[in-house]
């Protein structure tokens, strides 16, 4: 594997950048430039000047006081770039990286996402709800996602541990999407848009504002892509069609989103159903047969309910029915030499659960904060099957419940310094319990800046899928297993020299410990998931971001971490040593034209049999022309615009130690407003 300008190119091309950030930030804070046009929508203007993050604490807050280092990106941020997905989204995040498998898009953070996870170690909201699903615990990032990306307002990405307000899976962090304000924008708008592969989408909304308090927003939008012929030289045989997986990368799908909201409740239903064709022959499918997909259907109905009782205790209630279908047809050659006998094998998983819950925040004078609260989620249906047309390999239908209690203080010390202790316990009626504890100083001498000490605990519980799952050919279940741990201290400091530019770092070590592995049983050849590594990791994050008089904004982010096995002391798989980022927003035209750049860098990998996946550069380019302001706009985009030559590391199902990733390709989007 390679990228298009070679290591020493990469490095070249990304220290260019890193100057230029650097020097846009300078100027910034020199503020030389005459005034030009109010940009004040875009994200910088409120990342800087009007920051509230929720999910650090479940309470609104300026991030510089949150127990916790928080990252935020804007619509306008999404827009500029040409963001597709949340996966999108995040690949752009300091310290964050993605890998597809050409089916799912899969989330890393800290240096930590081991091929194979179904990213279960982030913990995913949609406006504060909890949306892994109940089986695999899933989060869903890529098209999989069933919300349409124009959808957001903004995205609050929350490091650390955070069992102590969430429980499970808040692993690594949190992410908390916000979806748009009917009022933000109302009318109808209409979007259309064609890529490169035969792809297509087409998107509408409406919004109203019917009173001062009474709302709505609701959208419908639909995919599809006939995706590219791809080439496995594992597969490079004429029986496997020479290595070529020849119109086998299809993919569609269709979403809806409604909310509204009445006085004190608040509603949201979304769903969707996705389809996607899997061209690497995972799991031993037979290569190259169009039947062997993945769909998935998802639906979401919640409401929520938050007032101010007794005029000192702010109440937020919240309850969500949840339903998920996964539905896997793989192909498989039962013949002997010669005699192919094709026969497709279906794989179904099926969950229909609820989530409750009951928050409630006191604060006692301006100098302390009090709140708690409690969860319950539980299944209605769960069932996971394995079958073909002749035999049942597995069906087993059984509901799991989980309930947490939570209560954490922030108290003002005096002298710039907050105190934030906290501690939840969750008790699985597969596992038993847990308790995970939150620490937080944080002192801020004035508005510029911010130093945080942190510590936290977190855990991430076994899944249905993990505990009992089983096929008779592949996998068997292991009902034993119990949950992974971490435990990190971080310090973070914040400094803001200007309204106009910040520099934000932070430095970290955490350990995991049973960390759920899956491996093969010599004994049979079959995998399973057992409790068996311990990793450590220590790492530092450093970002400067800043903003013109023009309207030009910068951003330039490094991460570098060790992520190790405990035991022998190597560097897990698929865990980069480096992650840079680069932004840059242009804005001419006095604003009707805008110009979004980013480039992303990371270094290499290993994969699961110890090979070295390079590094890459990947740089993406989006102009949006307002051709009739707040009316009509057409944004075209160019993303891997180096055409680099990269991969990310295969999977335990799969034969490929790498599976290459999308060179250049291109995307035109009209969007009209009514």
């Amino acid at each position: 594997m390679r990228t298009c300008h070679g290591a020493r190119g990469a490095r070249r091309v990304l220290v260019i950048l890193a100057v230029l950030a650097v020097s846009l930030a300078t100027s910034a804070a020199a503020g030389k430039e005459p005034a030009g046009p109010d940009l004040g929508a875009l994200s910088l203007e409120q990342l800087m000047d009007v920051e509230v993050v929720y999910a650090a604490s479940k309470v609104e807050q300026d991030p510089r006081e949150a127990p916790a280092s928080v990252t935020l990106i804007t619509a306008a941020e999404i827009r500029a770039f040409g963001y597709r997905t949340l996966g999108d989204i995040l690949r752009g995040v300091r310290g964050f990286f993605i890998t597809y498998d050409r089916n799912y898009t899969y989330v890393g953070a800290r240096g930590f996402d081991r091929p194979g996870d179904y990213n279960s170690r982030l913990l995913l909201l949609i406006d504060g709800y909890r949306v892994n699903d109940h089986l695999y615990d899933a989060a869903y990032i890529g098209p999989e996602m069933m919300l349409d990306v124009d959808l957001i307002d903004r995205v609050e990405v929350v490091r650390g541990p955070s069992s102590s307000l969430y429980g499970a899976s808040a692993f690594f962090g949190v992410i908390n999407v916000i979806t748009r304000d009917p009022a933000a924008r109302p009318g109808v708008e209409v979007a259309a848009g064609a890529a490169s592969w035969r792809a297509f989408e087409g998107k509408v909304d409406y919004a109203h504002q019917f009173a001062e308090r009474w709302s709505m927003l609701a959208s419908a939008s639909g995919y599809s892509s006939d995706g590219q012929d791809l080439f496995y030289p594992e597969y490079d045989d004429p029986a496997t069609n020479n290595g070529v997986a020849e119109g086998v990368d299809d993919e569609s799908y269709a979403r809806f989103f409604w909310k509204a909201s009445a006085g004190h409740w608040n509603f949201q239903v979304l769903g969707g159903s996705r389809d996607k064709t899997i061209p690497t022959g995972s799991f031993g499918a037979v290569f190259n047969d169009p039947r062997n997909q993945t769909t998935d259907d998802s639906i979401y109905a919640s409401a929520r309910w938050r007032n101010r009782i007794a005029g000192q205790v702010d109440l937020d209630a919240r309850l969500s029915i949840d339903d998920y279908g996964y539905r896997g047809d793989y192909v498989y050659d039962q013949g002997t030499p010669g005699n192919p006998l094709l026969v497709v094998n279906h794989d179904r998983a099926d969950v229909t659960w609820w989530v409750a819950e009951v928050d409630a925040t006191r604060r006692f004078g301006t100098r302390q904060r009090l709140n708690g609260g409690i969860e319950s989620r539980g299944s209605l249906d769960q069932r996971q099957r394995n079958f073909d047309a002749a035999v049942t390999y597995f069906d087993d239908d059984r509901n799991t419940r989980a309930v947490g209690v939570f209560v954490e203080d922030a108290i003002d010390l005096g002298s710039d310094v907050t105190l934030s202790a906290g501690v939840r316990y969750d008790h699985y009626d597969t596992f038993g319990g847990t308790t995970n504890p939150r620490l937080a100083l944080v002192w801020a001498p004035g508005a510029k800046t911010a130093v945080k000490l942190l510590y936290g605990s977190a855990f991430r519980a076994p899944s249905t899928y993990e505990l009992y799952y089983v096929d008779g050919f592949s996998q068997k279940a292991n009902p034993d297993l119990q949950p992974e741990t971490i435990r990190t201290t971080e310090l973070a400091v914040e400094h803001r020299f200007s309204p106009a530019l910040r520099l934000t770092g932070s430095a970290y070590v955490y350990r995991i410990d049973d960390l759920i592995t899956q491996t093969i049983d010599p004994g049979d050849g079959l995998l399973q998931f057992l409790n068996l590594d311990a990793a450590r990791a220590r790492g530092y994050e450093v970002e400067l971001a800043g903003r013109t008089r023009r309207g030009w904004q910068a951003s330039f982010a490094y991460a570098y971490q060790t992520t190790e096995d405990e035991a022998t002391g190597e560097r897990l798989t698929n865990s980069p040593r480096g992650l840079a980022q680069f932004h840059l927003i242009v804005p001419a035209a006095k604003g009707r034209i805008t110009t979004g750049f980013e480039a992303i860098y990371e270094t290499d990998r290993f994969t699961l049999q110890r090979n070295r996946v390079d590094d890459y550069l990947l740089g993406n380019l989006t102009i949006t022309g307002r051709i009739i302001p707040d009316r009509l706009e057409l944004q075209g985009s160019l993303y891997n615009i180096f055409d680099a030559d990269y991969g990310d590391p295969g999977a335990g199902e799969h034969l490929q130690d790498v599976i290459d990733q999308d060179g250049r390709s291109a995307r035109l989007l009209l969007r009209c407003r009514f």
